[in-house]
C-alpha cells in the first residue's frame, strides 16, 4: 500500500466523488483494488451503482449510440473544460441544434461518473451579443430575427406606458419597427445597440406594413 495516500485517497473518494475506476486510471489499477485499499485504510465507501461505461442516462432509458458516448473519457474531460456555454459543448459533440433537456442529463451524469465538474456560465442574454453573435448561435435566420424583435418589443413597452401608432395615434394594437432596420447594422453591433429606444418607434399594423414595404417615410 505505499504508493498509496490515505487523506489523497479520502478527498478523491469522498469529497470529488471519484469512480472507484476514475481513481484506479490515476493509479494504473482495476476499480476494484481501489476499493480493497480503502477500506483497509478505513475510509468509509460510498455505496455507488456500477455503471457500463458505454451508458448514457435519459428519463427514458439509456441509449449507447448518443454522441455523447462518441467521444472517450479524455476528449469528453477536454471538451468540458474548454465550453463556456451548452452551445459550445453542443458544437464540440457535433450537435447541429441545441441541446435536449435529455441529452444536458446525460452529460451531466458523464460529468459526474468522471468526477468533473461542468462549470458553465449562465447564457447571455441577447442584449449582451452582437449581431453577429446572435445569428451564429440561432438555428436559423427566422429565429434570430424574432429574438430581436422580442426584445425590441420588451424595451419599447417597458418604456411607454401608453403606447400608440406615432403616424395616426392608434393604439389597439401597436407593433414596434426599427427606424434603421436590423440589415443596416453589421454584425459587430450589440443588439443592445440596434434596440436603443431611440431606434424604436410604435406603429399600427397598417403603417408597419407600408413603411416595411418602402411606402411610408419616418
Amino acid at each position: 500500500m505505499g504508493k498509496y495516500n490515505k487523506e489523497e485517497l479520502e478527498k478523491l473518494i469522498l469529497e470529488e466523488n471519484k469512480s472507484y475506476s476514475a481513481i484506479g486510471r490515476l493509479y494504473n489499477v482495476s476499480g476494484g483494488a481501489i476499493k480493497k485499499v480503502a477500506k483497509k485504510y478505513g475510509i468509509p465507501l460510498p455505496r455507488r451503482r456500477k455503471v457500463n461505461e458505454n451508458e448514457v442516462f435519459s428519463r427514458k432509458g439509456y441509449r449507447s449510440n448518443s454522441l455523447v458516448n462518441k467521444v472517450n473519457d479524455t476528449e469528453f474531460i477536454s471538451i468540458i473544460k474548454e465550453s463556456k456555454q451548452w452551445v459550445d459543448v453542443a458544437d464540440k459533440l457535433g450537435y447541429k441544434n441545441y441541446l435536449s433537456n435529455n441529452i444536458k442529463d446525460s452529460i451531466r451524469n458523464r460529468c459526474s461518473m468522471l468526477g468533473i465538474e461542468l462549470n458553465l456560465v449562465q447564457r447571455l442574454g441577447i442584449s449582451d451579443l452582437t449581431k453577429g453573435e446572435l445569428f451564429n448561435h440561432r438555428k436559423n435566420w427566422q429565429s434570430a430575427r424574432s429574438a430581436i424583435q422580442k426584445d425590441a418589443r420588451k424595451v419599447y413597452f417597458e418604456s411607454n406606458t401608453t403606447p400608440s401608432c406615432a403616424i395616426c395615434g392608434y393604439s389597439n394594437h401597436v407593433e414596434v419597427a426599427h427606424i434603421k432596420s436590423v440589415s443596416e447594422f453589421n454584425v459587430s453591433t450589440p443588439i443592445v445597440v440596434i434596440n436603443l429606444l431611440s431606434n424604436l418607434i410604435g406603429l399600427c399594423p397598417n403603417h408597419h406594413w407600408e413603411y416595411d414595404n418602402g411606402f411610408l417615410e419616418l
